[in-house]
């Protein structure tokens, strides 16, 4: 037999998230698995939900899932291994990495008006703000930027507005 109980959080960020289901805290005690529905923090970019264990007894820590809802209702998963850190999601920090990465790609285009931008002068600059190699690199494929060979130097340059229109 199983049982699932919907249950919702309350708004104090101080506690754990453990702590923060509404009403009696034996709901979660007494359960063998309680997880997570909650947006990315930077959704309003990635689009993603995470469903995500709190609390697992009975079993190994499972992985965090992601997913996206489409505009035809259709729930969609997303492929990888998802660390998710409740606390640090559900924190109200607005300036997330992979937003300042985003941000970062995003300025560094519309300030070079070249297709392509070495990827060397990237390195020198992020390097600058703080944002890791590994952040930069899923700010990268989430813009669509491409890689390309020039010459012995490697460039990095936004798929152009055909590509996208067919």
């Amino acid at each position: 037999m199983a049982i699932i109980g919907i249950l919702h959080l309350n708004k104090n960020t101080v506690l754990d998230t453990i702590y923060r289901v509404m009403g009696s805290m034996g709901w979660v005690a007494a359960a063998r698995a309680v997880w997570l529905i909650m947006k990315d923090k930077d959704y309003d970019v990635t689009n993603l939900r995470f469903f995500t264990p709190v609390k697992t007894n009975l079993s190994f820590e499972p992985i965090s899932l992601a997913f996206s809802i489409t505009d035809s209702q259709r729930i969609v998963f997303e492929a990888g291994i998802y660390n998710i850190d409740i606390e640090e999601q559900l924190s109200r920090k607005k300036t997330s990495p992979i937003k300042k990465a985003l941000e970062f790609l995003q300025k560094q285009f519309k300030c070079v008006e070249a297709e392509a931008i070495s990827v060397n002068d990237i390195a020198e600059k992020v390097e600058k703000e703080g944002v890791k190699e590994s952040t930069l690199q899923k700010a990268k494929g989430m813009l669509g930027i491409e890689s390309e060979r020039r010459e012995g130097r490697w460039y990095w340059r936004l798929p152009s507005k055909k590509e996208y229109e067919e």
